[in-house]
């Protein structure tokens, strides 16, 4: 059917009620008439369309298209033709329609006019150059242009951006494609030809070059193209290609500086890599020395203490030794230069460095630790001892950091026996937040972390296990992991060891056959590993979780007439504890075995407590608690199986070892050290110390002030805090390295942060060495040792000695541990209780004035405060409040909002209310204290009034000068005064008794 004979006639109901356009027209192009239809269209009635020219309604636009579509129905009639005009029926508004003309002719066939079919697709067209209009805008923001190629032709069509991209205009640019590849650089030719070539055959839909053209300026500029063909020929030949182009050129250029910075940083971690494996010998060397030295000394008559002090030694040397070569050994192993040594140690011995290392950290956060080693492992072995400590720290070292409660058990064990020697297991389980499988996946990775938010809440590099993974493979086994989120893991590796000499191989079990023991612990695990090693070793054992049931045993045992001989208390137990078992093991045997004469014939069971806490304190008072022996936990096979062959041979008389005396540190008389340091507490601390070795310390309180005073002071040493106010430590290192060589003394880093990234950042500013905050006193000896010249004196010579006065006992409570701050402070129990009194009257409201800097939005200053409260609370030994204060640096970092500071307040409370409690010092000369000679004290009163106005810290060497030299007669009662200022840290006060003092 014909077009024609489809358009509705004026006689077609259609036509008035249809709802499509139809017109029709006169020879001329005028409207004879219209269908209501195509005058709703237009927006006006059918009767005023009728005798206006067709051409009149069309945009002027489409004029000319309509123009050539009547004039090519003229030549013929019966012809049609179809096309998409847009009507104007108003200024500023069109309609689209799809029209169809058709030509009318006369009998004579002469065109008599013609009939017009209009469809409204306004719609659709505008819903089309919405799209395009989006399509565009996209393209433009996304900096991307068009073009078009027309391959028989050549011509080569763009648009504005594409033409922008490379400084044109379009006009500027002849539209050939000749012209195009002129453009290009001439090292892209082959390589653009070979990518786009197989297009064109067909071989790929598409293609993506990139390829350079020049700018209109002359520099070059990398484009992206993508291109398809979109039309062939009838042979498949290309006639139409079009595409897209996108300015990569920064991107290019970000790669090559990429790639040469690559490039750069593998040569330079290539070298680093060789100077730290190089390096490591001679880092070794020293410390090797010192573990040598220690073992020959070790070899000679000692008493028991210093035996035991001297191991310690031993075992510390081994762990730094391994600390610093976690650093290096990831270099050396990448080098190939890391050789194993192969030498015959005990299996417990590394059990022993890692409970050296860690005891007092698992003790603090509460958790148990664990050592297992099976019946049929070799005492001895040949390996590395070195490179399994290594391995075995660090697991344990992160089971702890990852457990927040519960227990950690190490596991040694034989995996299997091959004929030229062994494969040992060692497994380090852990009830902490475990492990997901794809976490468990990634572990050995290089700087992975089991915990990778962006604030995270546990340290660590992640290298550590890397290394471990390395060192187990070297020394021919395999590392493992196992675990579920929320329940601990478990990791586990093998080590291949060969055969010891035969006589250090087993335990002469046959010693301790036959006796009887029983075990008192709360602890599952505990009970489970002592009933098996006693099972293994034929020792008749009987374990229970409580003191009550032990009681009912050695009741029974007793009444049997098969008495234990050996009894093992958990001191912190539920219920009764375990010294309360003890004093009662010890009346009822004193009950049941005493004669008419009142003699004791009766000997009670061998009396172990087996604790981490208070081991010292214990031993002290052990015959009074009715203690025979203190067995520090973990529990390692050999110390325990030395007791029980100790019970072969008792005569019923115990003995208890004595606590051991602390060893005197090197002295450095005469020695100048500039300490930076702007917290007040610290100062005082780490000078205190300082002072006890001969040292004459001088304080800066930040780093402009530190520089200052090297500029015109001779140091042979700077201790240098990173972060403080007015110019922080890294600033001020930097600063002191740009002066002449002559002012250029050592400086050390003091700070609380051990990362990797942290030491590294020191040593870029030129630090050389490092000591973690709190400042241990090892750690500091160790420096001072490195960097200042031994000048060993008797006691009571040199700048720092001054005699010392008597101090009153020190608080005791729950949560404070003064035995670590005073090696701190180098022994001074005075000193201590005189920082403690400043920390209860500086921090008593602490955990208030927190909640109260959360209330005001203020978290970074909070963050700040408990920052300054942890640190200072731990070189005090407050535990307690430093573990409470790190908690709740835990909750600030947390997503939910933190509750308020209820745990804090409460040690803190409890801590100030103990402090105050204690005893005040006892003055040695009566009323000595409480005034002058001014003629002898005008001095020390100057440089007294210096510190007071700089608000600096006072040496204690000064104080006990004016103390010493105060008359006896008692006048003015300031003294006394000035000093209590002094402690309280109020310098406005003490600077008035200063005043009245002098008669200012």
């Amino acid at each position: 059917m014909s077009l024609a004979t489809a358009l509705p006639r004026t006689t077609d109901p259609r036509f008035d009620h249809g709802s499509v356009g139809w017109l029709e027209l006169d020879p001329a192009g005028r409207v004879r008439c219209a269908n209501p239809a195509f005058a709703r269209s237009l927006g006006c009635a059918a009767g005023s369309l009728v005798g206006r020219p067709f051409a009149a309604l069309v945009c002027e636009d489409d004029a000319d298209a309509l123009a050539d579509a009547l004039t090519a129905l003229r030549y013929g009639a019966g012809a049609s033709t179809r096309l998409e005009l847009r009507f104007e029926p108003e200024p500023d508004r069109t309609v689209w329609a799809d029209v169809a003309l058709c030509a009318l002719s006369t009998p004579d066939g002469d065109v008599a006019g013609v009939h017009v079919l209009a469809l409204d697709i306004d719609a659709r067209k505008r819903t089309e150059a919405l799209q395009l209009q989006r399509h565009s805008l996209a393209l433009q923001v996304a900096g991307i242009g068009l073009w078009e190629w027309q391959v028989e032709s050549g011509a080569y069509q763009v648009d504005m951006l594409w033409a922008m991209t490379l400084g044109y205009a379009v006009v500027e640019l002849r539209p050939h494609i000749d012209d195009i590849v002129a453009l290009g650089h001439p090292d892209d030719d082959a390589a653009t030809t070979a990518i786009i070539q197989p297009c064109l055959r067909g071989e790929t839909a598409e293609f993506a070059v990139e390829h350079r053209l020049r700018h209109k300026e002359g520099h070059w500029v990398w484009l992206l193209e993508h291109g398809m063909v979109v039309e062939r020929d009838a042979g498949g030949r290309p006639r139409r290609v079009i595409g897209t182009a996108q300015d990569i050129t920064q991107r290019k250029h970000a790669q090559a500086e990429l790639l040469a910075a690559k490039e750069a940083a593998d040569a330079a971690s290539h070298a680093k890599s060789m100077f730290l494996a190089n390096m490591s010998h001679e880092i070794r060397t020293p410390m090797n020395a010192v573990i040598g030295l220690t073992r020959l000394v070790l070899g000679t008559e000692l008493a028991a203490p210093q035996r035991d002090l001297l191991q310690k030694v031993q075992a510390s040397s081994k762990s730094l030794l391994g600390i610093l070569n976690d650093i290096l050994d990831h270099s050396k192993i990448e080098a190939g230069h890391m050789t194993l040594e192969q030498v015959q140690f005990a299996v417990e011995e590394p059990l022993n460095n890692v409970a050296n290392l860690f005891g007092a950290q698992v003790e603090q956060q509460g958790l148990e630790l664990f050592f297992e080693v099976a019946p049929d492992v070799p005492m001895e072995v040949v390996g590395d001892p070195m490179r399994l400590t290594q391995v075995l720290n660090n697991l344990v070292g992160n089971a702890i950091k990852f457990t927040e409660r519960g227990e950690i058990h190490l596991k040694a064990e034989v995996a299997a026996r091959e004929p030229t020697g062994m494969l040992l297991r060692f497994s380090v389980s852990d009830t902490g937040i475990g492990l997901s499988e794809t976490q468990a996946g990634q572990l050995f990775h290089a700087f992975t972390q089991a915990d990778n938010s962006v604030t995270r809440k546990y340290g660590g590099t992640g290298l550590g296990l890397t290394i471990c993974r390395q060192l187990v493979q070297l020394m021919g086994g395999e590392i493992e992991v196992e675990g579920r989120l929320g329940e601990g893991c478990t990791f586990s590796f093998t080590v291949r060891v060969q055969p010891a000499r035969a006589e250090h191989l087993t335990l002469d079990l046959h010693r301790v056959r036959g006796l009887r023991a029983l075990v008192v612990d709360d602890q599952e695990t505990s009970r489970m590993i002592l009933g098996h090693l006693f099972e293994a070793w034929g020792v008749q054992a009987d374990v229970v979780a409580t003191a009550e049931e032990g009681l009912v045993l050695v009741d029974r045992s007793r009444a049997k007439g098969a008495p234990y001989d050996v009894v093992l208390l958990d001191w912190r137990m539920p219920g009764m504890d375990g010294l309360e078992m003890a004093r009662a093991m010890r009346e009822r045997t004193r009950e049941a075995g005493t004669a008419a004469d009142g003699s004791t014939h009766v000997c009670p069971p061998f009396a172990i407590m087996v604790t981490w806490f208070g081991r010292e304190e214990l031993l002290a008072d052990a015959a009074d608690l009715g203690l025979d022996m203190v067995l520090t936990k973990p529990v390692v096979p050999s110390a325990l199986f030395d007791i029980l062959v100790r019970l072969q041979h008792r005569d019923g008389s115990r003995r208890v070892g004595a606590p051991l005396p602390v060893a005197g540190p090197q002295r450095f008389d005469g020695a100048r050290v500039l300490l930076v340091e702007d917290n007040v507490l610290n100062q005082e601390v780490a000078s205190g110390f300082l002072r006890g070795l001969g040292i004459d310390v001088t304080i800066a309180k930040d780093g402009r002030e530190a520089v200052e005073r090297v500029e015109d002071e001779a140091f042979e040493l700077v201790l240098m805090d990173m972060h403080m106010p007015v110019m922080d430590g890294i600033t001020a290192t930097e600063r002191i390295r740009q002066l002449e060589r002559s002012l250029r003394p050592p400086i050390v880093a003091m700070t609380a942060a051990v990362l990797s990234e942290d030491r590294a950042r020191c040593a870029a500013a030129g630090m050389v060495d490092f000591v973690p905050k709190p400042v241990e006193s090892d750690d500091l000896v160790r420096v001072l040792r490195r960097w200042l010249p031994a000048r060993r004196q008797g006691p009571g010579h040199g700048a720092g000695a001054a005699a010392a006065l008597p101090a009153p006992p020190l608080p005791s409570f729950p949560g404070f541990d003064s035995a670590p701050a005073l090696r701190r402070l180098h022994g001074r129990a005075d000193q201590l209780l005189r920082l403690l009194r400043a920390f209860a009257t500086q921090h008593r409201d602490a955990a208030a004035h927190v909640d109260a800097l959360l209330e005001r939005g203020d978290a970074a200053a909070a963050r700040a405060a408990l920052h300054t409260l942890k640190g200072t609370a731990a070189t005090l030994g407050l535990s307690a409040v430093a573990h409470d204060a790190r908690a709740r640096e835990i909750e600030l970092d947390a997503a939910t909002p933190p509750a308020a500071s209820n745990a804090l307040a409460a040690s803190l409370a409890e801590a100030v209310a103990a402090i105050a409690a204690s005893p005040q010092a006892d003055d040695p000369s009566g009323k000595s204290l409480l005034t002058f000679d001014a003629s002898t004290c005008t001095q020390l009163l100057d440089e007294l009034r210096r510190y007071v106005q700089e608000q600096e810290l006072i040496p204690d060497t000064l104080l006990d000068e004016l103390k010493r030299a105060a008359t006896k007669a008692d006048l003015t009662g300031r003294l006394a005064a000035l000093l209590q200022h002094i402690v309280d840290f109020d310098h406005a006060a003490a600077l008035a008794d200063l005043d009245v003092i002098q008669g200012r």
